[in-house]
């Protein structure tokens, strides 16, 4: 396989291996960094010449292959996306404006800035948005990519870069505002989704090759120190640093659960949560209560929950699409949201050498 595929959306199913024209092979979707774009393209694994051959190469995402009986076709899910953003008072997210980009290619992770800006990673390269009007390109790098940015107080940012210090690592580098003096900060095999404290003093991570524990490490480098010692998939930082906001479901009847973990204590307590929550939920400005995502239907929409038990309420009313990402800016002033309309066509392909 070319050194360059993404190991960390590598998918590979068991029934998508058949037998190619040279050999036992398989097919699969990956993502290809070396093009700049993270979208799942197909291809085949020739076992016994051990090479990759691309069969699409579009900005097009392809899943859920299927071979045909007579191993001359297959059919596959070809997925176009396009992405909505827009910008609202955090107090009434639905009086929200659009936010016009430059570029149209997928947005990955995102942040506002210390500053009240939008940092957002797009084909390879980062640039910083001001909601008022311009962009500034600040990184490209199409064979390296970074996909996941986080703001870190008024000095950093810090990236996930895939590729660039191993062919399949992925790992966290803090870069200036300004997008120099790029150091890496983490040099595991697979990190993933970091965070900063307010106060920019600790960027937390969790690492998918070490059991997906949260850790964090100094903004200054160092030895990362695990902060939660148990599976996490995504997690939210509350505004004064103090909590950390997973979600668990609870071993004896599988109830949806939300968990708050002190950094300063080291305590658990556990709330009740909708269950119809979407996994990514975040503490609202005021540390007082938890906003998440709700999909019905195939649509999806905000909703917050206060801690002390209370009702819970919603915030969005939309009647189509997919939320990517929501973020509050850090005064508490303003919500983003990023919206994901998606359209499926089932694509035929057959192999042109048999």
């Amino acid at each position: 396989m070319s050194a360059q595929a993404h190991a960390n959306i590598l998918l590979i199913r068991a029934h998508e291996s058949f037998t190619t024209p040279s050999g036992s092979g398989l097919l699969l979707t990956s993502g290809e960094t070396s093009s700049g774009h993270l979208q799942r393209q197909l291809g085949i694994v020739n076992f016994a010449q051990g090479t990759y051959r691309a069969i699409t190469a579009d900005t097009n995402s392809y899943v859920r292959p299927s071979l045909a009986a007579n191993l001359k076709s297959f059919v596959a899910t070809q997925v176009q996306t396009r992405t909505d953003f827009s910008i609202a008072p955090a107090n009434a997210p639905e009086q929200a404006h659009p936010l016009v980009l430059s570029s149209k290619q997928p947005l990955w992770a995102w942040d506002w800035t210390s500053d009240g800006k939008l940092v957002l990673p797009q084909g390879g390269e980062i640039r910083i948005v001001d909601p008022a009007g311009g962009e500034t390109l600040i990184f490209s790098d199409p064979k390296e990519v970074p996909d996941q940015v986080t703001s870190c107080g008024e000095k950093y940012l810090i990236l996930r870069i895939i590729g660039r210090s191993g062919k399949a690592s992925t790992n966290l580098w803090r870069l200036d505002s300004s997008g120099g003096n790029q150091t890496q900060l983490t040099s595991g095999m697979s990190e993933a989704d970091p965070s900063c404290s307010r106060d920019g003093q600790w960027v937390y991570f969790v690492d998918r090759a070490d059991g997906n524990n949260l850790k964090r490490i100094s903004i200054n480098g160092g030895t990362p120190e695990i902060i939660l010692k148990t599976g996490v998939g995504l997690y939210g930082i509350s505004p004064d640093g103090k909590f950390i906001l997973t979600t668990e479901v609870r071993e004896f009847d599988h109830k949806l659960m939300l968990r708050v973990d002190s950094t300063v204590t080291h305590q658990t307590e556990y709330h009740d949560i909708d269950q119809r929550a979407l996994e990514g939920e975040k503490f609202s400005p005021d540390g007082k209560s938890i906003v998440y995502i709700v999909r019905e239907k195939g649509v999806d929409n905000l909703w917050m929950q206060p801690l002390d038990g209370s009702m819970r309420k919603q915030l969005t009313h939309y009647t189509t699409d997919r939320i990517g990402q929501f973020e509050y800016s850090p005064d508490g002033a303003k919500l983003a949201i990023e919206r994901v309309h998606t359209e499926s066509d089932a694509i035929l392909f057959r192999d042109s050498a048999q």
